[in-house]
């Protein structure tokens, strides 16, 4: 009987710290490759607006660019992302752009960071490497969307993992600079 008990219990315990995350992801999914991006359940999940389009850098990385759609509750949002992989013959992610932008933005007026957006911007990070530190990673771009730079790398660097985010707007738009580091 006490053998009984105690698998219960060890159940019920084990069930309550996998169900609401209280144990850290021994095992996470990372984008690492374009295919991995493909087959990422962000991708699966938005429709992209138009055809990839990608090209070549001076340091021989390669960078591939998509546009996603917001859905109803934002029709005149567009999402923009590029991914920059260290070349052809290796096609490892170097660094993520993430810009949302807005048909109707102005610089009086710029993109704001509503709820909608922060959803796509977790589905994203998730894809990205799911071990990442989610909740401060929003409380960052929550505050940092607050700030106007000229260009993004004027933002404030903040590591998280193995990763180093900067975000703010630029002129109208919302960016998130994403650079993966070893």
């Amino acid at each position: 009987m006490r053998k009984i008990i105690h698998t219960l219990v060890f159940t019920i315990i084990y069930t309550l710290i996998y169900t609401f995350g209280l144990a850290s992801n021994s095992i996470s999914s990372e984008i690492k490759t374009l295919d991995d991006f493909n087959k990422s359940a962000f991708f699966k999940k938005y429709q992209q607006t138009r055809p990839v389009d990608s090209w070549s850098l001076k340091n021989g990385g390669l960078n591939y660019s998509f546009a996603f759609s917001l859905g109803s509750e934002e029709p005149s949002s567009i999402l923009a992302i590029e991914i920059v992989f260290k070349s052809k013959e290796t096609p490892m992610v170097l660094s993520y752009g993430v810009t949302f932008y807005d048909d109707l933005a102005t610089l009086s007026r710029p993109t704001k960071f509503t709820k909608s957006k922060r959803q796509i911007l977790q589905d994203f990070i998730r894809s990205i490497d799911s071990s990442l530190p989610l909740k401060d990673i929003m409380v960052y771009i929550q505050e940092q969307s607050n700030f106007d730079y000229d260009r993004i790398l004027d933002a404030p660097q903040k590591k998280f993992t193995k990763y180093f985010f900067r975000a703010g707007t630029v002129g109208p738009d919302l960016i998130i600079d994403i650079e993966k580091k070893k």
